[in-house]
């Protein structure tokens, strides 16, 4: 991974140096100064200093400033911590895919932050869930990797239509039935559903799967074939954290995400009828 560090101070850029060769001596990092005309093509993630470059305050222009210096790169934006202009803005507005940390912040934080973004899948980047640049920056071809295959020989025995609680009752079945260990995404569903309560599936900082079992709904901004491939692939769903929700927040959330709500059942039984997957 190639990090691009803007705007730290001489202080703050010494123990962030030691802070990576403690944590990720692999990557490689370099420090540039606080311009907002600096270029960022070679870098995977940025942080950013936002004080320094003059966006201490979270507004309009300065979220256009900073979309223009990234180009829809992944930033970690380092923030006051008696500010709370941007984590407002963030609610309100599409940021692509960039953390706030408040400063000082935590090495354990900066570390868990890093390493998700390092360990995406690529092929997020080819669903348009990792928004792309656009067409006139070059995008290396390693990037643009497909979602795995889906399997056409093996396929769930899925009803035909949903029924109340069918969509629930095929998943459990199929898991079941299952005479190894496979599909870890498609467990942890059925296991958040059977507590009840509501939780999220987060795919990337922007993405995500809602579930309120008790309400009979779930909600999601992810094509279903994307969720289909995570479904099939133990090694992406290893990349897919889940948390439980409140009612009141799960409900909240996919609003604010703008995400359709659908049917739980219906959901479920899509899922399972339109993708096949192989033990």
């Amino acid at each position: 991974m190639r990090l691009k560090v803007l705007g730290m101070s001489v202080r703050d850029a010494a123990v962030f140096d030691f802070f990576m060769q403690k944590n990720l001596s692999d990557w490689h990092w370099e420090h540039v100064p606080a311009r907002q005309d600096t270029t960022l093509n070679e870098a995977d993630v940025c942080i950013i200093d936002m004080a320094a470059l003059g966006w201490a305050e979270g507004n309009e222009q300065n979220l256009t400033q900073l979309n223009t210096l990234l180009v829809s790169k992944p930033a970690v934006l380092l923030v006051s911590a008696h500010d709370r202009s941007w984590s407002n803005l963030i609610a309100t507005q599409a940021l692509n895919d960039c953390v706030l940390l408040s400063k000082p912040y935590g090495a354990m934080r900066m570390r868990e932050v890093l390493l998700q973004f390092a360990s995406r899948p690529v092929w997020l980047r080819a669903t348009g869930l990792v928004q792309q640049p656009p067409s006139s920056v070059a995008v290396p071809q390693a990037h643009m990797q497909p979602p795995p295959a889906l399997d056409t020989q093996h396929s769930p025995d899925v009803p035909s239509s949903p029924a109340a609680g069918g969509g629930s009752e095929a998943l459990a079945s199929l898991l079941a039935d299952a005479s190894v260990n496979p599909w870890v995404f498609l467990r942890r569903i059925s296991e958040g559903i059977a507590t009840q309560r509501p939780f999220e599936a987060r795919f990337t900082v922007q993405n995500f799967l809602i579930v309120n079992p008790a309400g009979h709904w779930a909600a999601t901004n992810i094509p279903l074939q994307v969720i289909a491939s995570v479904c099939q692939s133990n090694a992406l769903a290893a990349a897919v954290t889940f948390r439980t929700l409140e009612v009141d927040e799960a409900e909240e959330r996919a609003e604010r995400l703008a995400m359709r709500i659908i049917d739980l059942d219906v959901f479920l039984h899509d899922l399972l009828a339109k993708f096949r997957f192989k033990a």
